[in-house]
């Protein structure tokens, strides 16, 4: 086979966009949302192909297309954990940022993310982070084996989930990470694909070369990332962690009236 015929094969992208949106969404139900349209702002369905209608909605109508990062059981409840999420940001519009500091903080964000996702790469067992390019940042997803869903209640599921992001978080410098996901276990994610109502810009996928630079992905099937995601162990580890933690959180304040 010639050079040329493997560079066009290397190209060329596993899944289709529609195919890998319908996986996104997953088997279960979710929470779409094009805020700040009233009666569209969170709603919840079970029907994959809605993604499509609310990618459709908000680019007729200039409105961002929102997705809940976890499968969703009903409105307000969580099925289960499916991944972690990082939202890499340089920036609120309420920071009334200069053009220059914009672009100092836009060098000083990726150098960042590109270390953190090197990094998980190449922890062992590696990870297969994905990477999503926002307007003003990343997305990255962890993704687990599977979806692990938990007899105990929503509150100490958010506590499990806490503990799994802070585990990731030892592995890098997090300094531009929006420090409200770490146990968001509600957060809606913009829907990979999705147009922004401002720029006009495509959340495209990416992926870390060997010169660790960021270049556009091969869209690829779910699994790819399951597969090279946190395993049964890595959440065993982490619901041990939040018992012990909330024990001894427990133990403080039980410590602290005493003191009263």
């Amino acid at each position: 086979m010639n050079g040329w015929i493997q560079n066009r094969m290397s190209n060329v992208n596993h899944i289709t966009e529609e195919e890998f949106l319908l996986e996104f969404f997953g088997f279960y139900g979710r929470i779409l949302g094009n805020p700040p349209y009233a009666g569209r702002k969170r709603y919840f369905t079970d029907n994959p192909n809605d993604i499509f209608e609310c990618m459709k909605f908000a680019e007729e109508n200039k409105l961002p297309a929102f997705i809940s990062v976890q499968p969703f059981s009903e409105y307000g409840v969580v099925k289960g954990i499916e991944k972690l999420f990082f939202d890499f940001d340089y920036g609120r519009k309420s920071d009334k940022l200069t053009p220059k500091k914009i672009e100092k903080l836009k060098v000083e964000l990726d150098m960042e993310v590109k270390q953190f996702v090197y990094t998980l790469q190449n922890r062992n067992p590696k990870l297969n982070p994905m990477i999503v390019k926002t307007n003003k940042g990343y997305h990255v997803y962890i993704y687990l084996d599977k979806v692990y869903e938990f007899k105990e209640s929503q509150e100490f599921v958010k506590e499990v989930y806490k503990t799994l992001v802070d585990i990731i978080k030892r592995y890098g410098n997090v300094s531009f990470l929006d420090k409200s996901t770490d146990e968001d276990l509600v957060r809606l994610c913009r829907i990979p694909f999705s147009i922004h109502q401002v720029s006009g810009k495509k959340c495209m996928l990416l992926k870390l070369n060997n010169k660790k630079e960021f270049e556009e992905n091969k869209i690829r099937s779910i699994s790819e990332y399951r597969d090279k995601g946190l395993k049964h162990n890595d959440v065993i580890q982490a619901v041990k962690e939040t018992i012990k933690r909330l024990e001894k959180e427990e133990k403080e304040r039980e410590l602290m009236k005493t003191q009263i």
